[in-house]
């Protein structure tokens, strides 16, 4: 429920969410509610986790595709550009 009140602060002011806006209990965690810090990815690790597949599984699932209409395809380019900007794909 706060997250909706955060982001409709932030509609209506058209001014990026401070610290002071996240409710106290959560301030330690003050980077995950902001909108830059969430414009990168976080440091790559050493050691990856890994997700151990189950035996006879295929390698490649036949999967298929949906035509998506123009509003749709215009959106989904806007999301991979963003995307792409902060090197998440």
């Amino acid at each position: 429920m706060f997250m909706q009140q955060w982001a409709t602060k932030a509609q209506e002011n058209l001014t990026k969410l401070m610290v002071k806006d996240v409710p106290t209990q959560y301030q330690k965690h003050w980077q995950v509610f902001m909108e830059k810090e969430a414009e990168r990815l976080p440091p790559k690790r050493v050691k990856n986790m890994t997700i151990p597949l189950k035996e006879g599984v295929p390698p490649q699932m036949d999967c298929k595709t949906y035509p998506l209409n123009t509003k749709e395809t215009e959106v989904l380019k806007q999301v991979l550009k963003e995307d792409l900007y902060k090197e998440y794909i």
